[in-house]
C-alpha cells in the first residue's frame, strides 16, 4: 500500500510485537520501501499490522509505507494540470509506478502466486494508485508504460531480494519502523546510498515478467 498525496505519518519506532505480523504483509511493504529507497525518495515510516491490529484500526489496511513520491498529490496535479509540459513527466510516472508495483511484485515472489492475483487482492489499492499515475499519459501509451513498469519492478525486486528480506525481518519483529532506520538498514546491507532520482531506469531493463507470474 502506498500512502497517497505524500501524507505525513506519526512519529514513532515500533517495539517487538507479541504476535508477529504475517510474513507476506512484511514482504509486501518491504518491497515498496526498497523501491522508494532505490529512487532516493524520502521514507517517513513503514508499518505492518497483525490481523488484530487491522480489525482494531478499522481501515482495512494491513500495512503502509509513508514516503515522499515523485509526483505529490497526483489527483490534484491531474485536476489542475500541474505537470503539463513537464519534460520529465514520463520518467516521474515510471518511477512512482515502480514503487506502486514493487510491493505486490515482492509478495507474489514470496507467495509464489501470480502477480495478477495479488493486484486484485492485497494490492488493489496499489493498482488504484497506478491507474491514477497512468492517467497523466496519453491513453495510447498507458498499456505499454504499465507493462514496462511491472517488468522493471520485478527486476528491481529480484536484484534486491536480500534487502527486501532484511527489512521484512525487522517489520515482522517490530511492526513499525521509522524512515531513518529503514534507510540506514538498506544502505548498510547494500553498501549503497542512493540519491534522489540518481539511478537510471535503464538499468532495470533486463529480464522481467508479466502479470501472469
Amino acid at each position: 500500500m502506498t500512502m497517497k498525496n505524500g501524507a505525513i505519518a506519526p512519529n514513532g519506532i515500533g517495539l517487538p510485537k507479541e504476535k508477529p505480523v504475517r510474513r507476506q504483509v512484511c514482504v509486501h511493504e518491504a518491497g515498496h520501501a526498497v523501491a522508494y529507497w532505490w529512487n532516493g525518495l524520502h521514507i517517513k515510516q513503514c508499518v505492518a499490522r497483525t490481523r488484530e491490529e487491522v480489525v482494531k484500526a478499522g481501515d482495512g489496511m494491513s500495512g503502509r509505507v509513508w514516503h515522499s513520491p515523485c509526483i505529490v498529490a497526483p489527483e490534484l496535479a491531474l485536476e489542475f494540470g500541474l505537470h503539463d509540459g513537464n519534460p520529465r513527466l514520463e520518467e516521474l510516472v515510471y518511477r512512482d509506478l515502480i514503487g506502486c508495483f514493487a510491493g505486490p511484485v515482492a509478495e507474489s515472489i514470496y507467495r509464489r502466486a501470480s502477480l495478477l492475483s495479488i493486484m486484485v487482492g492485497s494490492g488493489s489499492l496499489d493498482l488504484s494508485d497506478a491507474r491514477c499515475l497512468l492517467a497523466f499519459l496519453p491513453e495510447s501509451q498507458r498499456a505499454k508504460v504499465e507493462r514496462v513498469a511491472v517488468r522493471r519492478a520485478r527486476v528491481l525486486i529480484r536484484q534486491h531480494w536480500h534487502l527486501v528480506s532484511a527489512l521484512a525481518d525487522q517489520l515482522q519483529l517490530k511492526g513499525i519502523i521509522g524512515g531513518e532506520e529503514v534507510t540506514d538498514l538498506l544502505c548498510g546491507v547494500s553498501a549503497e546510498a542512493p540519491v534522489f532520482l540518481g539511478k537510471s531506469l535503464t538499468v532495470l531493463d533486463g529480464r522481467g515478467g508479466r502479470y501472469g507470474r
